[in-house]
């Protein structure tokens, strides 16, 4: 491709690209710029694939470019390696430009058994630094690279390393440019200890903090024991504490040595007893050199089936009143509701008093549990806390102090099915709309489009957190001046028992703590974080960056201001149409105002009063007066009279209900806020707001980006390629190995590739590591088998299979495990066997399980095999595959790992995202009928297939098919989280539909769904 500019210069663009054999390829780049400036690349790749099942024994990838023009001498060499084996796998890219230098590192050792041994990260940014500029001279900038900055005068080197050398040993490393950080952990059920090196490069200095529980069988003595060290004491620092066991009671000591003169240590007694059935009172008693009087604190705990206390108190002496109380109680008042107490009070006035109520919370957004609380403190005010917990990982909480308009909103974690996020929002007191001042949201709009959305305002946030740090510095000082007081008091008592307080050895070490945090603050936040900010923030002010950020800004500027006016002219039409209908409105609006005073204040609207008196003059009710009501009254007055009886309690009831009804309709918050967004569309502003928020999100679903109403808010809406129901979805489908989204614009780019996309997947997979699969947390496919006979394959297709003596391969990963299924009683319950290397395990009909011949009870490892047994499931997990069959439910699960993606085989299909190949027989070749394609996976196949048809929904009775649709359509929460496609299809063919969907419910609920109704 040539292209002239203006002055008929030339720049010039060549591209080659050459397949040599079946595992090689070069590409060659060649460009000449307008200042007759010439580059020429040659690229040269080879792949190899290594021997084995799922080349399981070792693989190893190792990329080398090197790159060199006139100007750049030596060349420049980049090494990128991976090596994975059993047990280890190493990362590594290097680079070489005078010397060897490593850029990245990453290397994970696990043990045979489980757990991690050794994992190490390593960066060098001064690497990159010099990358980045060889680079930059070879493109052809001029001076010094756009990435080199004043802050590159040093080398900047991070490395982060985890050593579990044996069970209960722990050690971490974090050396930076500035310092190097180290801890190591022991423990065992006895003892447990830590030791701290602040500067491990500089100095041996460490803080040693170790404890032990002693229990002595004999005489009923427990000690509990720790001890500090560090070189600035002239000795340990020593706590004890030693209790006996008495019938109903215990009695103890305690003592704390941290000061130098060990005569100056705080000894103390313990007494533990238990005063009723549920309740244990423990008093301690202090003393001291260094105090003058003795210090008592007491604490009780209760409990009973509903209810829990605990009641702490501290008094000076043993005759002075309370210095410090502290009060919390739980009371559950019902099946689903709780009370919550606590109260705080010091020098005997509360300081902090709160009451709440746990309620729960059930929806389509929230399955969890909500706290109503109100609290009175002495230095903050009253203020009302609302916190709303929802699974599986969502936290909400609302705040409001007395007297105040405003309402503060904080939100974070993830609301399935359909939305995550990080928030802090300012409401009214009605909560009618909620404006945010910072927001990262991700939201399922539709099923076919992702929103994401980003909001920050700077000003409210400033001044949110200017209100929110000077209640912390209120709060904060408040607690300095308390220890303060008691400071200034141990000191006075200690002065007048002539003791040196507080000791110098002691001031020393705080000091040197205190050093030893801000040193440490320092050189990770100031020398390295901030070093590195500095170094973007250099970046990004850089011309280009700010022309991006400019462009950026100034295109969303733009769309905001054409959504800006096309919502003022909208409000304008909207206007000239409501005066056309200003009467009509007008009568419909004077209506609504009558009928909310009949329910404010019981009064009978004007209308419905002439509505009346028209019906009482009308002639119809003359007849029905005078020809029926009258002769009835005079002929039959005893029960003319017991029948008007009637209808008055009957009237009387119908207005006891209405008035009921009123009350709760007037109660709803849900109405309140209806009434208040409809008040507030009337007005211009509002209206305005709300077209434009609707045009915002038409343009987002044209053009994937757009502004929305209010200050740097962004909103962003990614369109997804099939529908989909959940955010986990959402993450299967995006984290799969590989990205199906990846993989299917690989797969349109098919034409364009030297090498076939198919050869780089199946390369891919072949570097997949054999153990890996127990350390991530993998995104597993599930298959199902319901009722014995109803199928749901890896990738989604309903298929059938008969109950039958013969075993069937259900899924296979081709020499590493199996699982077969089968009948030995046509009627009865299923028999799966998986077969996992030289490890048999056989679920029997009656829930028993043998393990290579022998029979397993509870939880067992046999080999790579994991099993459970209980006497309402059995799991039985492997590394590659894992299977579960629910006794009530009737149901057979089959989880595949990711890492066997497009490596299964059997009736539960290839686990490839693709659907058309999952009728596909043992040979290769598709199905003409569910009969061979049982048959072809069967273990024996000369066994004799029964007969099986698929289910023709036309010839579905009409009465079966509505029963089940309207018992499924009960149970939709849980869709998107199994699919109730086999479960449908054995009710249409069941004789007890019910029992099929009650087994649905009951394998949802397994999965952790909950149903706030339920006809079950």
């Amino acid at each position: 491709m040539e292209v002239e500019a203006a002055e008929q210069k030339k720049w010039m663009l060549e591209i080659g690209v050459q397949k040599q054999e079946s595992n090689t390829a070069n590409v060659d780049f060649t460009f000449k710029s307008v200042n007759n400036n010439n580059y020429h690349l040659t690229s040269d790749l080879r792949w190899q694939r290594l021997d084995g099942p799922l080349c399981f024994e070792r693989r190893i990838i190792h990329l080398m470019m090197e790159a060199s023009t006139p100007s750049t001498q030596p060349p420049l060499k980049i090494n990128f390696s991976l090596e994975n084996k059993d047990y280890s796998y190493v990362t590594k890219l290097q680079s070489e430009v005078s010397s060897p230098e490593t850029v990245f590192m990453w290397q994970l050792e696990t043990y045979p058994e489980g757990g991690v041994k050794r994992l190490e990260n390593a960066i060098d940014l001064t690497a990159i630094r010099n990358v980045v500029k060889v680079v930059s001279s070879m493109v052809g900038l001029r001076g010094s690279s756009p990435l080199v900055t004043s802050a590159y005068q040093k080398r900047n080197a991070y490395r982060y390393r985890y050593t579990q050398s044996s069970p209960g040993t722990h050690s971490f490393i974090i050396e930076q440019p500035s310092r190097t950080v180290e801890a190591e952990t022991t423990y065992s059920p006895s003892k447990v200890g830590i030791k701290f090196y602040p500067n491990r490069g500089e100095s041996e200095a460490k803080y040693e903090v170790s404890g032990e529980y002693i229990d002595s069988l004999w005489g009923g003595k427990s000690r509990l024991q720790g001890r500090m060290s560090h070189p600035m004491l002239s000795r340990d620092m020593t706590a004890a504490v030693e209790y006996a066991r008495s019938g109903s009671s215990q009695q103890g000591s305690f003592e704390l040595d941290v000061f130098p003169d060990t005569a100056d240590k705080i000894t103390g007694s313990l007494t533990s007893v238990l005063r009723a059935n549920n309740t244990i009172a423990i008093e301690a008693n202090l003393s001291a050199r260094v105090l003058q009087v003795k210090p008592r604190v007491m604490m009780e705990v209760s409990w009973a089936a509903h209810t829990a206390a605990f009641n702490f108190t501290f008094q000076e002496t043993p005759s002075s009143p309370e210095s410090l109380k502290v009060y919390a109680k739980y009371d559950r008042i019902s099946r689903n509701h709780a009370a919550v107490t606590f109260h705080l009070a010091g020098e005997g006035r509360p300081t902090m008093d709160v009451s709440g109520v746990i309620e729960p919370r059930y929806g389509l957004h929230c399955d969890g549990f909500a706290l109503l609380a109100n609290a009175r403190t002495s230095l903050l005010g009253n203020f009302a806390v609302n916190s709303t917990v929802c699974r599986p990982m969502f936290l909400e909480l609302v705040f409001k102090k007395q007297n105040s308009e405003n309402v503060y909103k904080a939100a974070i974690g993830i609301q399935l099915p359909y939305k995550a996020e990080i928030s802090l929002s300012e409401s009214d007191r009605f909560q009618t709309w909620d404006k945010y001042i910072s927001l990262i949201g991700i939201e399922l709009a539709t099923p076919h489009r992702i929103k994401i959305d980003y909001k920050y305002r700077q000003n409210e946030m400033a001044t949110l957190k200017d209100s929110v740090l000077n209640d912390v510095y209120r709060i904060t000082e408040e607690v300095l001046l308390w220890t303060d007081r008691v400071y200034s008091e141990v000191n006075r008592q200690a002065g007048q028992a002539g003791v040196p307080f507080s000791a110098p050895e002691i001031s020393q070490l705080l000091q040197e703590v205190k050093r030893d945090i801000m040193e440490i603050y320092a050189d990770v936040i100031y020398n390295d974080i901030l070093y590195e900010w500095d170094t973007l923030m250099q970046i990004l002010h850089r011309p280009t960056a700010t022309f991006i950020k400019e462009f950026i800004f100034q295109s969303l500027q733009t769309m905001a201001h054409s959504q800006r006016e096309w919502a003022v002219y909208m409000v304008q039409q909207i206007m000239e149409l409501k005066q056309h209908f200003e009467p009509v409105i007008n009568k419909i609006t004077e209506a609504v105002r009558e009928v909310g005073q009949w329910m404010h204040t019981g009064e009978e609207p004007e209308m419905v009063r002439r509505l009346v008196e028209d019906l009482e003059r009308s002639a119809i009710y003359h007849i029905l007066q005078t020809h029926i009501i009258e002769p009835i009254r005079e002929i039959y007055p005893q029960q003319y009279q017991a029948t008007m009886e009637v209808v008055a309690k009957v009237i009387d009831t119908l207005r006891h209900d209405l008035l009921m009804m009123q009350h709760k309709v007037l109660a709803s918050p849900t109405l309140h806020r209806i009434i208040h967004k409809i008040a507030a569309l009337s007005q211009d502003d509002i209206l305005r707001q709300t077209l434009e928020w609707w045009e915002s999100q038409v343009t987002q679903s044209v053009l994937i980006i757009a502004p929305e109403p209010g200050v740097y808010h962004v909103g962003i809406q990614i369109p997804l390629y099939r529908p989909i129901y959940s955010l986990m979805q959402v993450v299967n489908m995006t984290m799969q190995s590989p990205p199906t989204l990846s993989k299917k614009i690989l797969l349109s780019a098919e034409g364009f590739s030297p090498i076939p996309v198919s050869k780089i997947l199946k390369t891919y997979y072949d570097w997949v590591p054999r153990n890996l699969s127990a350390l991530p947390l993998t995104l597993n496919r599930s298959a199902l088998v319901v009722g014995d006979t109803e199928i749901f394959t890896f990738d989604g297709v309903l298929l059938r299979m008969p109950r039958s003596s013969c075993k069937v391969l259900l899924a296979s990963v081709p020499d590493v495990v199996s699982v077969y299924m089968s009948h030995p009683q046509p009627s009865g319950a299923p028999e799966v066997t998986l077969q996992a290397g030289s490890t048999k395990a056989i679920i029997k009909p009656n829930m028993e399980v043998d393990v290579n011949g022998r029979q397993v009870h509870g939880r067992q490892t046999v080999g790579d095999v994991v099993i459970e047994v209980n006497p309402h499931y059995v799991t039985l997990v492997s590394p590659m595959l894992g299977v579960q069959l629910m006794k009530e439910e009737r149901v057979v699960m089959v989880n595949a790992s990711t890492w066997v993606f497009n490596h299964t085989r059997g009736l539960l299909g290839l686990y490839d995202n693709e659907r058309a190949n999952d009728r596909m027989m043992s040979n290769g070749r598709n199905a003409s009928s569910l009969h061979d394609l049982v048959n072809s996976w069967q273990e024996n196949p000369s066994c004799s297939t029964p007969s099986i048809t698929p289910i023709d929904p036309t010839h579905v009775p009409v009465k079966e098919s509505v029963l089940c649709d309207f018992l499924f359509f009960q149970m939709k929460p849980c869709m998107p989280v199994v699919s109730p496609k086999p479960f449908i299809q054995s009710c249409l063919i069941q004789s007890r539909p019910f029992e099929v969907a009650h087994s649905y419910q009951s394998f949802c609920r397994t999965q952790g769904v909950m149903f706030p109704l339920s006809i079950f």
